[in-house]
Order: structure tokens, then C-alpha cells, then sequence
């Protein structure tokens, strides 16, 4: 039987993050779920208006709240979710507008946008939060609002999460307090009904009554935002001055929010940071092809919608007769059996009026079954239809129909909504938008139901992230996520003069920064959105615009340095921005530059296969002897010890100058002349010497955080505790502080690795002493290496303290589930000029060393 015709179960319903706990200020209660519809609807076409904006962009029907397109302006229904909370929480407050006159409900009021926009179509909707103390609201801290809409998560019995919308959508302010007391609040917004058309800027607001809330003392463990040190430009702390360690890997994050259960084992393996691609799920524009909800899609900018830019085109006969979805990074939607939807098309039917085959039907028609790609232009006997056959030639129109399904049926990945040009001997369908839905007036349960996803931001995807990111919160967790792509398969074909170019361009995506552009804009629109809707999160460690822009294009530099201003401008709790390159670190031209000294800390990418080092940055002289000048010596040098592929970037990046933390956002001890493949040789590395080394070589005072890419050695090995290995040995200190300095450590003996910094005025001090000849390949070959006998001079000490010294088992080569453990302690006195003397004897692996009395234990 087809996958098609079998539903798919949808079970274990879990209610995540639906609604809020409110307490009713003003207006109506909170509106119940939209009911099932009674109305009758037309399967004929039903003629557009010559002149439509965006005030349609899912058409139809326009998901407005109760009452907002009508009445006076006003604030209706405010609900908060708290009236006390503890410092750094979040506290949400809903809402609905009544009198409202935009067309475009995402983007903000704006009286004069670049060529290719509509004038004064958006609506700006903001908090005003007035701190403890103050009665002045012109000293009111803004919080941008944003439009929201709830939805229930279903898991299939396929293990496939599916959204469904509930509730209609209103609007939401987000705020986390940073002072403890009683703030006031009220809302504001303003559109072309509050503004007049010569008023630039527009300084007339409709707002609401103030009201208020109670700031307590902070939660247990809860220590606010994630900033750069205030002390020590190396790292990075939290708003309270606890430091914040990077210590993490890549993860794909976006397709499903049941995460708790991986959230928990990272943060019990000490795990604190992880990046991942929130452009790759589309909250907003399209991002690369691949991404695209509606799979397939091959899109058209020829005669679109008035106000919209593209289309998605279906050709008669060929591959492209079909859109899709149910595949990719999208999320997934579920329609309910018993249940009546009503089914809305706008489209733009070009030659369509005759069948190739005269005995069946042929036209523009939507079916659930199976992979249509290769066969979407031919009729599917095994799919159910949901839709007549559309035929026609002429201009835009919508199409609408009905139907219910006897069984709950989820685009699962087996099964998937396709809209195909059927049958038909010639012609062309241009699909605009799409809705489903159980009302006229309720949500689309499509995700992406509009082609022209850069005119919007999708609330699915949105909603997604929503979880995440109170989910690891929750856990102590902080996400670096990317929110663009340079190469948008939108954005970078609109030239800066609003028209559209005949190829992709990947300078429109990042505009001019002598001229005011459409695609500029947009993004300035959707930074906009990002603050408004996770500006609260402490769980967000930076936004990073992009993944592996042009090093060398100003730009970039300048995109990134206007995303970084308006975060800051925007965001009351300032998160972190930054951008990577493809390859390079541009220090003096951009990292360094004081042009662009908004963007908070630097990253850069670095496989040993893409490394930017030369011969010249290698310290070693015993490798630089061996090496001389082949690249691909040091590069093999670099991949067989992973600490020397740490320290060797963090000593390059440390001598550059840059003065911000630094990330390597993206790295892996891959093949040498590979296309980034990791050495084959890591997964026999069972204890995880790799990482081990890896890790611990983050306590050298380069200051450089690592985030590995490649994490199907971590998960088949099991490696997660080895991340916890750093961060207990670091219980106690705080890089941060302003007071630590490089070990400085001459060494006696056989050739050792001391890596650590002391704090100069405390008499204390970090070191991790490693055994170079010990490394990960040689483990996997058989070679345990040499025992090292030395003697370390450290400096940096009080002359003549008696000073404790404890010496610390750190597991290298253990299993990973290993804790490190204290060996032994003795009382050494540092000499006239300093400086302690430590015997390292019988060397085997690796050793901690703790220098002072803090040294607790972990």
C-alpha cells in the first residue's frame, strides 16, 4: 500500500511552550482556539485586485487578531506573564492591536525605504520598561514587540516532529531585567494611520497605560548575559562577573525542539557553548536552495504580485512541474482527520489550456503522496487529491477549494503536500502563496506559506528556536548562531536600485555601504526582529551574521559592523555579534580595524586541510627543522597533535594585536590535501587523546576558545565528559579577572609542553604540563611515546613564598567518563628573583599543576 494512502499516527502530544500563564490587565479575555469553520468555499478562481500589497502576504486569509484592522487605535487584551520574577528571567507580555492600517505586520514603520520598498506599509510596536527609581520614561529602557503565533508539537510514530498553529497570532514583548525592583511598563506603536506622510521621523505614538512588575534577587546558578570581560579583552564573563568558558562543538540545531535530552548530557560533560545555523532552518528569506521549504522550487521574478518580488514557476512536462514540501530543513505540519480545511492558492496561470493526454484531467492541482520530483508532471494514482485541476491563461487569481481527510496524515518525509502542473501539453503555473487552514481568518498551517520568504519572518521556525533556547537555559547552555547566508538565493539577486539582476550576485547580498539598498534594509528588518523576539535570551551568546563571507571585501566588513550597531542599539542586553571568513584572519584590515569596532569579539576557520599558518608561525625549531618549508609537513605536524593545532593558531592570533576574545569557529584535524575530511584514524581513538589535548591546550593565555566541527567521533566514542576535564581544573579561577598572565616557564630536561598563566599579584597559578611525544596518532598506532623527565621554572611569584603546589591526574587516555583527581601537594618557596621550581619525573601523558592556596578541588 502507498505511504500515500497509510495516515501516520501522530502520537504522544506534548504541549511546549503554547501559551502563557497570564493575568488579565485590560480588554477581553484571551480568544480560545479558532473553531471549525462553517462556511461553504468555491473551487472556481476568484479574480485579484489590480493593485495588491503586501498586506497579503499569506493570502488568503490575513492572520489578524480579533478586532485589529478595525476601531480606534488601540491596545487591547495586554496580558504579562509574571508580576514577579528573579533578575535575568524572562518576562513576556501579549497583546492585540485594534485600529491597526499596515500592510506588512512583521517589518517595522518606515516613512522612507530604499527603491523596491513600500513606503510607510510596516508598524513599529514596542515596550518601554522604566527601571527601579526613575519616573522620567524618557529614560525607559525600548524593547522592540514582534508579531507571534503558538503552536503544539505532535511526534509521529516515525519520530518526526510536526507543528500545528493554535490560537490566533498576536503580539509579544520579550524583557529580562538586570535590575532588581519595581519597573514599569507600558506599549507603544505607531503606523501610517498615527503618522502623517510628512513627518519624518514620525514622533506621534498611540500607547497604553502603565503598569508594573517586581524584579527579585536572581536564581540559584543564574548569572545574567554573556559579554566580553570588562577586565581582560582575552575572554568573556557573564553579566555578574562569573567568566564564561568556550568549550563546545558544532550542532544542527533548528529541525526539532525536543533537544532536552542531548542539552542535558552536553552540559553534564561540560559542555558550554555550541553553534549552529538558525539561516539554515529560514526564519528569514531563503538562504541556499536546499533550504527552501517548498523543495523544487525553481523561482521566477517575471510579472510577480504587485508589492511581492518573486514567484515559484512550474513548467508543463518538465522536471519543475511541481513544488513541494515535507523534505528538508523546514518544519513539518500535520492535518488532522475529521477536520474541514479550506485550501487557498494564488497563482498565475500561463498557457494552460490544454491536456497532453485528452482522457484525464490536466491543470494546477495539490496531492498528498509520495516523491513526486521525477514524476511530478503525470498524474499519481496512488496520491490523494486535495484540489480540482485549475486550468487558464491570464493574469493573477486565487484559487480555493475545500477538504478533509479520514485519517491524521504529517509530511513525514514519506508523505508530502505537492502542488504539480499536471497533464498539461504546454504552459506554465507561478505560484505565489499558499494557504491551509481550518478558518478564513486563522493561521496557516504551512509553514513558508508565501514564496517571498524575505517579506516576512516564518513563525514555525521562530517558534522552534523559541524552545531551544529556553531549553538550554535551562541547562546552562549558550548558543553562537549564524543568521544569514551570503549566498540567499533572493537577496543576492536584487541590485541596489531595487531591480532584479539576471544572475545571483553575492555584492547584492552584501550592498554598498555609500547607499541605502533594498536588501540592506530588509536585513536591518530582520536584526530588528531578532532582538525583539530573543533579545531576553541569556542562553544567546552572539548572533554571527554569516557563515564564511569574502576576507577581503569591506563590504562584509561593513555589513557585519551595521549588524553589530543596530544589535546594540536595538537590544538592551547588547548580545555579542560577529561574522568568519572562508579563510584568513584579517587583524589590521577588519578584527583590528577601529572602523568597524562595533563587532565584539573575532572568529575564524581553520581545518588543518584550510589553514591560513605558514612555516614561518611555527615555534618548535625541532619541527621547523624537520618541516623547512613544506606546508604539508607542519599541516601533517598539526593533525597527529591536536594541542600543537591549538597552540600554534592561539599564538599567531594572540601576537596579532586583535584585543577581542577570539573563536575558531570551525576546525577538524582532517587529512592533509583533503576537502575537510577528518583523519579516518580519530574514531579508533577511543579514550579520546584528541580532544583531551585539544581541550586542555585552552588554558595557554592566547585565550583562543576552540569549537570542533566534526562530532561523530565525540558521539560514537562517547567522548562528552572530556569537555568537563577543562572546566573542572579551572574550578576556582577567573581568567577573566584582568590578573592572569602567561607562565613563563624555561624548561631543564627532556623536551615538555607547559601551558598555563598565573595570576600576578595572587601567587597562584595554572599549568598543564603535557608530554609532546604522547599524542592521539601515536596511541592509535601502537605508540604510547617517551617518558619525560624535566625541571619547569616558573615565574611570576612573590620572592621567597612558600607557596602550595597540588599535582593533578587529568585522565589523559582514560576512559572518558574518568575524573580528574588531585595525586599529591607539597610546600615550595619560590626563589629571589620569583620564580618556583617544579620536577616533572617520569612524564607518561600529561599532568595539572595548581600554584597557590585556592587549589580546591573541583
Amino acid at each position: 500500500m502507498s505511504a500515500s494512502r497509510s495516515s501516520v499516527p501522530v502520537r504522544r502530544v506534548q504541549w511546549v511552550g503554547v501559551g502563557l500563564a497570564l493575568a488579565i490587565l485590560s480588554g477581553c479575555a484571551r480568544p480560545t482556539t479558532v473553531a471549525s469553520p462553517t462556511f461553504t468555499a468555491s473551487s472556481t478562481p476568484v479574480a485579484v485586485p489590480a493593485t495588491v500589497d503586501r498586506a497579503t502576504r499569506v493570502s488568503p486569509p490575513a492572520t489578524t487578531a480579533p478586532g485589529e484592522a478595525s476601531g480606534n487605535p488601540a491596545f487591547t487584551a495586554i496580558r504579562l506573564s509574571l508580576a514577579d520574577l528573579p533578575l535575568y528571567e524572562k518576562l513576556e507580555i501579549a497583546f492585540d492591536l485594534r485600529g491597526v492600517v499596515a500592510t506588512n505586520l512583521d517589518f517595522p514603520y518606515d516613512p522612507a525605504p530604499p527603491p523596491g520598498l513600500v513606503a510607510r506599509a510596516g508598524i513599529t510596536v514596542d515596550g518601554l520598561f522604566l527601571p527601579p527609581g526613575e519616573t522620567d520614561w524618557a529614560r525607559a529602557i525600548i524593547q522592540p514587540a514582534f508579531r507571534y503565533q503558538a503552536y503544539q508539537r505532535y511526534d509521529t510514530d516515525a519520530g518526526t516532529e510536526v507543528l500545528y498553529p493554535v490560537d490566533h497570532r498576536d503580539w509579544r514583548v520579550r524583557f529580562a531585567p538586570t535590575r532588581a525592583g519595581t519597573w514599569q511598563v507600558k506599549l507603544r506603536f505607531q503606523d501610517s494611520g498615527v503618522c502623517a506622510h510628512d513627518e519624518v521621523p514620525c514622533t506621534h505614538w498611540i500607547e497604553s497605560s502603565p503598569t508594573s512588575f517586581v524584579a527579585g534577587a536572581p536564581r540559584p546558578g543564574a548569572h545574567g548575559f554573556i559579554r566580553v570581560s570588562a577586565a581582560d579583552p582575552r575572554y568573556f564573563e557573564y553579566s555578574d562577573g562569573t567568566p564564561f568558558y568556550v568549550n563546545g562543538f558544532q550542532d544542527g540545531l533548528g529541525t526539532r525542539t525536543d533537544v532536552d535530552g542531548d542539552f542535558a548530557a552536553y552540559a553534564a560533560g561540560g559542555v558550554t557553548l555550541l553553534r549552529s545555523w538558525m539561516s539554515a532552518t529560514s526564519v528569514f528569506s531563503r538562504g541556499m536552495p536546499q533550504w527552501a521549504a517548498w523543495a523544487n522550487a525553481e523561482l521566477d521574478w517575471t510579472d510577480p504580485v504587485p508589492g511581492h518580488d518573486v514567484s515559484a514557476r512550474l513548467d508543463a512536462g518538465s522536471a519543475t512541474a511541481c513544488i513541494f514540501q515535507g523534505f528538508g530543513e523546514s518544519a513539518r505540519p500535520v492535518f488532522f482527520g475529521g477536520r474541514l480545511y479550506s485550501l487557498t492558492i494564488r497563482a498565475r496561470l500561463d498557457g494552460v489550456t490544454q491536456a497532453l493526454d485528452p482522457a484525464q484531467p490536466f491543470g494546477l492541482t495539490v496531492r498528498l503522496g509520495g516523491w513526486p520530483k521525477e514524476v511530478c508532471a503525470q498524474a499519481d494514482p496512488t496520491a490523494r487529491s486535495l484540489s480540482p485541476h485549475w486550468t487558464g491563461d491570464g493574469g493573477w487569481e486565487t484559487y480555493t477549494t475545500t477538504f478533509e481527510l479520514p485519517e491524521d496524515v504529517a509530511l513525514d518525509g514519506s508523505t508530502y503536500l505537492t502542488l504539480a502542473l499536471e497533464n498539461a501539453a504546454a504552459g506554465a503555473a507561478y505560484i505565489d502563496s499558499v494557504y491551509i487552514g481550518e478558518s478564513l481568518d486563522g493561521p496557516n498551517i504551512l509553514p513558508h506559506g508565501d514564496i517571498n520568504d524575505h517579506l516576512g519572518f516564518d513563525q514555525a521556525a521562530s517558534w522552534r528556536w523559541d524552545q531551544i533556547l529556553d531549553s538550554a537555559a535551562a541547562h546552562g547552555l549558550a548558543l553562537k548562531l549564524v543568521v544569514l547566508e551570503k549566498q540567499d538565493s533572493i537577496l543576492g539577486y536584487i541590485r541596489p536600485d531595487g531591480s532584479v539582476a539576471l544572475e545571483r550576485d553575492d555584492a547584492n547580498f552584501y550592498g554598498w555601504p555609500d547607499q541605502s539598498t533594498k536588501v540592506r534594509r530588509l536585513q536591518e528588518y530582520y536584526w530588528r526582529y531578532l532582538s525583539a523576539r530573543w533579545g531576553y535570551a541569556t542562553a544567546l551568546h552572539s548572533w554571527e551574521l554569516l557563515n564564511e563571507g569574502d576576507p577581503f571585501n569591506g563590504n562584509h566588513y561593513d555589513l557585519a559592523n551595521r549588524f553589530a550597531e543596530s544589535v546594540h542599539t536595538l537590544d538592551p542586553n547588547r548580545h555579542l555579534v560577529t561574522t568568519s571568513f572562508w579563510h584568513s584572519f584579517p587583524v589590521r584590515d577588519f578584527w583590528a580595524n577601529p572602523a568597524y569596532g562595533e563587532v565584539d569579539y573575532a572568529d575564524f576557520h581553520a581545518y588543518v586541510d584550510t589553514t591560513w599558518l605558514e612555516p614561518g608561525d611555527f615555534a618548535d625549531p625541532a619541527l621547523t627543522l624537520r618541516c623547512g618549508l613544506d606546508r604539508a609537513c607542519y599541516q601533517a605536524a598539526l593533525t597527529a597533535d591536536s594541542a600543537l593545532y591549538h597552540l600554534t593558531h592561539s599564538a599567531v592570533v594572540a601576537a596579532s594585536g586583535v584585543n577581542k576574545p577570539v573563536i575558531r569557529g570551525e576546525g577538524g584535524l582532517t587529512l592533509v590535501g583533503s576537502a575537510q575530511e577528518p583523519d579516518p584514524d580519530l574514531m579508533r581513538d577511543v579514550n579520546g587523546v584528541w580532544l583531551h589535548k585539544l581541550v586542555l591546550a585552552q588554558l595557554d593565555a592566547g585565550g583562543l576558545g576552540e569549537l570542533y566541527w566534526f562530532t561523530d567521533e565525540i558521539r560514537a566514542n562517547g567522548l562528552l565528559p572530556v569537555f568537563g576535564r577543562y572546566i573542572d581544573f579551572l574550578a576556582g579561577a577567573r581568567l577573566n579577572s584582568g590578573d592572569w598572565r602567561a607562565a613563563t616557564a624555561p624548561i631543564t630536561g627532556d623536551p615538555i609542553r607547559v601551558v598555563g598563566q598565573v595570576e600576578t599579584g595572587k601567587d597562584r597559578g595554572l599549568l598543564w604540563i603535557d608530554n609532546p611525544t604522547h599524542t592521539w596518532k601515536g596511541v592509535v598506532a601502537g605508540d604510547d611515546g617517551r617518558a619525560a623527565t624535566a625541571q619547569v621554572r616558573v615565574a611570576g611569584f612573590t620572592p621567597g613564598a612558600s607557596l602550595v603546589v597540588s599535582w593533578w591526574d587529568l585522565c589523559s587516555g582514560q576512559p572518558p567518563g574518568c575524573t580528574i583527581r588531585e595525586t599529591r601537594r607539597e610546600t615550595l618557596s619560590a626563589d629571589a628573583s620569583g620564580a618556583l621550581t617544579l620536577d616533572v619525573r617520569g612524564l607518561a601523558t600529561d599532568v595539572g599543576v595548581r600554584i597557590g592556596a585556592w587549589a580546591p578541588s573541583p
